[in-house]
């Protein structure tokens, strides 16, 4: 199955995108009509219309990343540039979409754990890009909030379906850019 994977990742990560990327026009457009029927009523408070215009927002942002994947199946490369801000996206929309949650007053301590895992992903999906001893970490720290994103699919919620397509994504991603010879030392000579 690995092999398969590998001899394949670039398909896979062009359709993978297309599969998020229409999950998350379907977000997209739902919260579009929710922000249209809302701003409509005067009873709409403002909390109201700024988390409908922030789940725009997310959608948009789900959106760009996943045409970062579809970019970089097109393009045949793994490029480190297009990974390191598909996963930037990723982790920042997370941190963005808890301090909005926050903000609306339903903190919990459960808020700063996932603000915690979010900015792990950041910087170890970084530094494991640079360096492949940080693979393993990389990779458990990935598996425990895309259990998240996969209790939101349970839920219904497409967005959730497309950020656990994303995770996978970017997981898969960092380890095929690990696996090939990215060494800028090479020597010609053995």
């Amino acid at each position: 199955m690995i092999q398969f994977i590998k001899n394949n990742k670039y398909i896979i990560s062009i359709v993978l995108g297309f599969v998020a990327v229409a999950l998350s026009l379907s977000y997209l457009v739902n919260a579009y009509d929710a922000f249209d029927t809302y701003s409509d009523y005067e009873y709409a408070d403002s909390e109201t219309k700024f988390q409908l215009l922030f789940n725009i927002f997310k959608g948009c942002a789900v959106v760009v990343a996943s045409l970062l994947f579809i970019i970089l199946g097109y393009r045949r490369i793994m490029d480190k540039g297009l990974i390191i801000a598909a996963l930037v996206c990723y982790g920042l929309l997370d941190i963005l979409d808890l301090i909005v949650e926050i903000r609306n007053s339903t903190f919990d301590y459960t808020c700063i754990l996932s603000i915690a895992i979010d900015v792990l992903i950041l910087v170890i999906g970084i530094l494991a890009l640079t360096d492949r001893k940080y693979f393993f970490t990389i990779f458990i720290v990935f598996l425990i909030d895309m259990a998240f994103n996969l209790l939101e699919t349970f839920t219904g919620s497409t967005i959730g379906f497309a950020l656990l397509i994303l995770g996978a994504m970017l997981i898969g991603a960092i380890y095929l850019y690990n696996q090939e010879d990215n060494s800028s030392d090479y020597n010609y000579y053995n």
